[in-house]
């Protein structure tokens, strides 16, 4: 039965919905199923036959997405205390030559419609320069740095380009 609501779209359509289309809605879903897994299967097989799956089902995804004290918000969604600083290239310091090319990233970064976590994930990213220490260090799968970093990049790059052009 798991193997078939892993497979069922509707599963999907609620993690991305309620992560609100950020990319955390991958791990919401795996979270989602390691505690199916761990969870009774007999009743999981009553709620099930009656009917009731998917209210279950969405019922945890919410509190998993929302409760501070959730499992799923320790792994992933802390970043958000620790990232108050929204900023992701520091200034230049006075004993470093001005660079156009600088102030141009920065500010590609700064007009880019990023959410809190791409913000976060890319900052703490440019500390590391590694999505396998990164990933050690904040307890989040390399998989979910990567596709993060890429959304960073395509949302940041088309802004950069506008800005080097005029």
């Amino acid at each position: 039965m798991i193997d078939q609501l892993y497979k069922d779209k509707r599963i999907d359509e609620a993690c991305k919905k309620i992560a609100k289309g950020n990319d955390l809605w991958q791990d919401l879903k795996q979270e989602l199923f390691i505690v199916l897994c761990e969870y009774d299967q007999a009743k999981l097989k009553e709620i099930n036959d009656k009917k009731q799956i998917m209210f279950f089902i969405v019922r945890i995804l919410l509190n998993f997405y929302n409760s501070k004290t959730s499992p799923f918000y320790k792994k992933y969604k802390h970043i958000n205390d620790e990232v108050i600083d929204l900023k992701l290239i520091k200034h230049i310091e006075d004993d470093k030559p001005y660079s156009e090319e600088l102030d141009r990233i920065e500010l590609a970064f700064e007009i880019a419609d990023l959410s809190w976590y791409e913000r976060g994930i890319a900052k703490l990213y440019f500390k590391e320069r590694s999505f396998r220490k990164l990933s050690a260090k904040l307890d989040i799968p390399t998989r979910s740095l990567c596709e993060t970093m890429k959304d960073v990049k395509r949302k940041t790059h088309d802004i950069y380009i506008k800005i080097t052009d005029n």
